[in-house]
């Protein structure tokens, strides 16, 4: 478990201070989700998600629970009545609660047996291997088909090292069938992903609406726009790391799309690769900022890191739609943009910092740093380049 038997009593403990089962469902989540760590930086979209994901987890439960009733089973001797409360707090005490979509990811291997066997497993997002752990293809797949609950996992994050074939993506799609959020390498140490696998997941997957992923090849910028066609609509979160060769630089034509297709997108991040960022190469330096700005009205978070080329009216068009209304942008970081740098870049800034809350708008290299430190997993470090440095880069 997480810190043994004793640590876990303790908090269980602690938590359960604050807590009164006895109030109204909204009303008890509400104190769930307000006991999450950095409450407070959370942007409304994943407090929602994390609202929305704790109610499955009750409904869930409280299923089951009855269907056992009906059965005449008891569950280990407790009682059917405290059963359910006690097996949602242990739940939330047993796994961490993902930024982004909300997602649990089961860290204490004692409760997914418990959640396993008391049938209750298809309201828990959870990963099948820690965030830590290296596996070998074959490995992942013998994982994957051994465990009777992959077929509920409903979020997978590929381990560190993994090379994702296509053979490997139609295995994955068919041991986990309602996948609704993937991790495919992003800011991860080695995971390797063909454009073709990435695919494979957005036509076999028909609940698929969160990705994160980081693109290496050169096939890199026609597989996004393509993931983006494929899933259009349902598309929430997409979060894609990039610029590891020449041709892997993501342009505005995948801006594009979003604003043509992803109606409904909530988040949205792009970051080329610091140690690797080559000025001349990045092409995101066009309108596709102001076409996914009116495309994807109800866009809450949107993260740019060393997109250096991207052009000042995509920024001013942002600023007067949040100043009129017309958008939903809750959070914006932003990172190596040179546009901003400037006077009338400034202004600009100025603008976007007063239409959102306060905090929300950062463009500082020390924001950017402690973003990635919150972000990678399985990484040492990464370089991020000043912005004296991006500025003396010569563009072609």
């Amino acid at each position: 478990g997480v810190g043994g038997a004793a640590s876990s009593a303790a908090a269980s403990g602690a938590v359960a201070a604050h807590l009164d089962w006895r109030v109204p469902l909204p009303e008890l989540i509400a104190a769930l989700v307000g006991l999450l760590p950095d409450r407070e930086a959370l942007p409304p979209y994943e407090r929602a998600e994390a609202a929305r994901k704790l109610r499955q987890a009750f409904e869930g439960a409280a299923s089951e629970l009855a269907t056992c009733c009906a059965n005449g089973t008891e569950q280990r001797g407790h009682a059917l009545e405290s059963l359910l409360p006690q097996t949602v707090l242990r739940l939330i005490l047993g796994s961490a609660l993902q930024c982004g979509t909300g997602e649990f990811r089961c860290v204490c291997r004692g409760w997914l047996c418990t959640l396993q066997s008391l049938g209750i497993l298809r309201t828990l997002n959870a990963s099948v291997l820690p965030p830590t752990e290296r596996t070998s293809m074959a490995g992942y797949l013998r994982t994957l088909r051994s465990r009777p609950c992959s077929v509920r996992l409903s979020a997978l994050r590929m381990p560190p090292g993994l090379r994702l074939s296509p053979n490997l993506a139609h295995n994955a799609v068919d041991s986990c069938p309602e996948l609704v959020s993937l991790d495919l390498g992003y800011f991860s140490s080695g995971v390797v992903c063909a454009p073709e696998a990435l695919l494979t997941f957005a036509r076999g997957l028909p609940r698929l609406s969160h990705v994160r992923v980081a693109l290496r090849s050169p096939e890199g910028p026609s597989a996004a726009e393509s993931l983006v066609r494929l899933l259009g609509s349902r598309l929430r979160e997409l979060r894609i790391e990039t610029g590891f060769v020449e041709e892997g630089y993501m342009g505005d034509a995948l801006l594009h799309a979003l604003g043509a297709h992803c109606t409904e997108l909530r988040a949205f991040a792009l970051h080329n690769d610091g140690e690797r960022y080559h000025r001349p190469w990045d092409r995101l330096a066009g309108d596709g900022l102001r076409s996914m700005v009116d495309g994807c009205a109800h866009l809450e978070e949107l993260e740019l890191g060393l997109v250096t080329n991207a052009s000042l009216p995509g920024f001013e068009h942002l600023a007067e739609r949040l100043e009129g209304g017309g958008s939903s942008l809750r959070r914006l970081q932003v990172f190596g943009v040179l546009a901003l740098e400037t006077p009338a870049g400034l202004l600009v800034e100025r603008r976007l910092q007063q239409s959102l809350p306060p905090g929300a708008f950062t463009t500082s290299g020390e924001a950017y740093r402690e973003l990635l430190r919150q972000t990678i997993r399985c990484r040492s470090s990464l370089f991020v380049p000043d912005i004296e440095y991006l500025r003396g880069m010569a563009v072609d």
